[in-house]
């Protein structure tokens, strides 16, 4: 007999069709996102509470580092809610990441993830199941799929990841596509295409106003584009992988910030020719065409990425991760130490401001010490000093007394990055501040996260941002 814990609607998405084939004692969500009824949609009957409280010895099963925390205590059971991005830094919210001694067990999408966990934690079993939210669209057994095939124009979903601030290539590329959506619009309601509007859970309440103004319509669920969607397009999300499996083509839109000179594998860049890729917002519609042709090349492409990335597509990844469940599940609740004992890995912090450059691009910002190692930033060179202004003539007896120019500006220095000088401190302040700049936001969801106090979740709220998890 097991827990489970779902604190978002992806991750409860995730461990759905597991709870249904457990013995399950309790799935646990926490008030909002209606949690209790999409638990309901599944079969499922959840207990709404605002944070877990341990109960008796029960194995836990969860989909994100940050649910892991909350049931700490317990034995834990993670499964991989992604296809198992990883980045050129180890954190704690992708596979192999820190702070996971007390994980009995790591259901993995494929051995790449499988791999990672291992070298940090062998002596804890890593299976490769698969994942099972996918398995009834890998059987095709969906009516809804096939009723595609009777409409008179393609549909194609375009979403975008939240601006997760780990790495730039975790960012949203909403900014940068943001002028091509009317575009889309346009082809929306005169074109030989049909648009859906989609995001991360993240960022969706943020966009659903965006796509209604523009006429498209917004569709919540990543199931229902998967039901409806013959192409998808997104910037950087497991979706993207998880739509490819499933035989259809996709579009990967990049953004500038996007670091070529920076591998992270899979998504950067190992596998971004999993489907037609885009740099630059007006050629998103001839990217969309072009994929929804499905060239015998880019196809090709597509099968061989899928097949590494979720090798298990037959429709057994429920089954498989049941079976590695009750296999390990004696193993899981030896040994357990209570809550108090848990010791997750010390981490030092240093948010004292610097100066950073990105050695990709040359760009230099003012930004705390721990963010900066974390994007893989180096010390940025010292500053031309202001020369000394030539010696002049004893000042008269009297008059007003000569003050030194004021320094120039650094020009290496990008001027969306110096909002920790004029950037208000108050939350009411830097809300006036940022107002509709998408770039303002950003910046004040990074400066936020880095803040010597703590970041005020009253303020990433209302910035649309979230502090967790960056999947």
């Amino acid at each position: 007999m097991i827990d489970a814990l779902a604190s978002e609607p992806h991750f409860l998405d995730h461990l759905a069709p597991v709870c249904v084939g457990v013995d399950l004692a309790e799935l646990v969500v926490p008030p909002g996102f209606g949690l209790v009824e999409r638990a309901e949609s599944y079969g499922l009957n959840a207990t709404m509470r605002a944070t877990r409280r341990t109960r008796g010895r029960h194995p836990v099963l969860v989909a994100s580092y940050g649910d892991m925390r909350r049931a700490a205590g317990n034995p834990i059971i993670l499964m991989e809610h992604g296809s198992g991005q990883t980045y050129s830094i180890r954190q704690r919210s992708y596979a192999g990441g820190p702070s996971r001694h007390h994980v009995r067990l790591f259901l993995c999408p494929n051995e790449a993830v499988a791999r990672a966990n291992r070298r940090h934690y062998p002596a804890t079993p890593a299976v490769v199941v698969g994942t099972p939210r996918l398995d009834r669209w890998h059987t095709g057994g969906d009516t809804a799929a096939k009723a595609r095939t009777s409409r008179s124009r393609p549909t194609v979903a375009i979403s975008f990841h939240w601006d997760c601030a780990v790495v730039e290539e975790t960012r949203s590329a909403f900014a940068h596509y943001r002028p091509a959506l009317t575009t889309l619009a346009e082809a929306n309601r005169t074109g030989d295409i049909e648009i859906l509007g989609h995001g991360h859970p993240r960022i969706y309440q943020l966009l659903r106003p965006l796509w209604i103004e523009l006429g498209i319509e917004p569709v919540e669920t990543f199931d229902e584009v998967l039901a409806r969607a013959d192409c998808y397009a997104v910037d950087n999300s497991s979706t993207l992988f998880e739509f490819a499996s499933t035989g259809r083509p996709v579009v990967v839109m990049n953004a500038p910030w996007y670091r070529r000179a920076v591998s992270h594998g899979l998504r950067f860049w190992d596998a971004a020719d999993v489907g037609v890729q885009v740099d630059e917002p007006d050629r998103l519609l001839d990217a969309i065409h072009t994929a929804l042709a499905d060239p015998p090349e880019v196809a090709d492409r597509r099968a061989e990425i899928i097949d590494v990335v979720y090798p298990v597509r037959d429709g057994t990844a429920t089954a498989r991760a049941v079976a590695a469940i009750e296999e390990h599940l004696p193993m899981s609740i030896i040994n357990v130490e209570p809550l108090r004992k848990v010791t997750m890995a010390p981490r030092s912090r240093d948010r004292s401001l610097g100066r950073w450059q990105d050695p990709a691009t040359g760009r230099v910002f003012k930004m705390g010490t721990d963010a900066a190692r974390r994007r893989g930033y180096r010390p940025a060179p010292p500053r031309h000093k202001k020369q000394d202004p030539p010696a002049s003539p004893a000042p008269a007896p009297a008059g007003p007394v000569d003050h030194p120019a004021p320094e120039p500006p650094d020009d290496n220095l990008d001027d969306e990055h110096q909002a920790d000088t004029d950037m208000p401190t108050t939350v009411r302040g830097i809300l006036e501040w940022v107002g509709d700049d998408p770039d303002r936001r950003t910046e004040a969801l990074i400066a936020e996260q880095i803040r010597s106090k703590g970041p005020r979740p009253s303020l990433i709220e209302a910035l649309g941002g979230a502090m967790s998890d960056g999947s």
